[in-house]
């Protein structure tokens, strides 16, 4: 596609934005830790928000990610969905966090919500409804939800 360019302000504001972030399960000291993407992390970040169309919106919408088993892809997916919600320009985001199953649904949007409550100004800015795994945020209206592919009325 013609015009298409890579950004790295973005990968750089991501960089800057997990070290606001910190890691409160699965850490190699068994303690809170600060957020800090993985090389295969970082491509996959750098891949999917700094290729930009001409117009500056994103390339890619949609992305397939595998990596093996313990290589962080809880709390790498975590931190995109924190990272466009609160960085991404546009307003009233809809930002779903999807597995097949509830359980692992709700295990990566714990993940993202830890990160938000270990940053005193990120948690001040959202509205929990923990009985809907759903996060708004205040002055974008975003949201972001856990959802899951189980049940007869979902796809």
């Amino acid at each position: 596609m013609e015009g298409v360019y890579f950004d790295s302000s973005v990968v750089d504001r991501s960089i800057l934005f997990a070290e606001q972030l910190a890691l409160t399960k699965c850490t190699r000291s068994g303690y809170p830790e600060t957020l800090r993407l993985l090389p295969h992390s970082l491509k996959l970040v750098a891949n999917l928000l700094g290729w930009k169309k001409p117009d500056g919106s994103r390339l890619h919408r949609k992305s397939y990610w595998s990596v093996a088993r313990k290589n962080t892809k809880t709390q790498t997916v975590a931190f995109l969905a924190d990272f466009m919600f609160f960085m991404d320009p546009e307003p009233e985001q809809e930002i779903y966090i999807a597995a097949k199953e509830q359980e692992q649904a709700g295990l990566c949007y714990e993940a993202a919500l830890a990160m938000i409550r270990t940053n005193e100004e990120l948690e001040d800015l959202v509205d929990v409804k923990e009985y809907k795994k759903l996060i708004i945020h205040k002055e974008t209206g975003s949201r972001l939800k856990a959802v899951s592919s189980e049940g007869k009325s979902k796809h």
